[in-house]
């Protein structure tokens, strides 16, 4: 088995970055695999902990296509941006005739 992963520089700073290496295929099936077992991986070693089962896309802009598709608890490890939505709400159940708001003198 090929390295999925490379440290590459890139740019007048020789920042050092991570990327996908051939062996990852060009598509986004192929990708999504090949570092889904680099993952599985590191969750079975314990560094990737929190595993969700949630498949959470990776692209190069919000609004782009996902280029793989990779473990939610595992994004971070990629440097991934991670986007959520939390929502919070009250639910009146409709057996509930009582109206606390209303003055009962009124």
């Amino acid at each position: 088995s090929y390295p999925v992963f490379a440290l590459t520089t890139r740019g007048e700073g020789g920042k050092e970055v991570l990327t996908l290496t051939d062996a990852a295929g060009s598509t986004r099936e192929s990708r999504t695999e090949a570092v889904m077992g680099v993952m599985k991986g590191l969750r079975d070693a314990g560094i990737v902990t929190g595993w969700r089962d949630e498949l959470y896309p990776v692209s190069t802009g919000f609004y782009e296509s996902p280029v793989l598709l990779v473990e939610r608890a595992a994004a971070a490890f990629l440097g991934a941006v991670e986007y959520g939505v939390h929502v919070n709400g009250i639910v009146r159940e409709d057996d509930d005739d009582s109206d606390d708001d209303k003055d009962e003198d009124a």
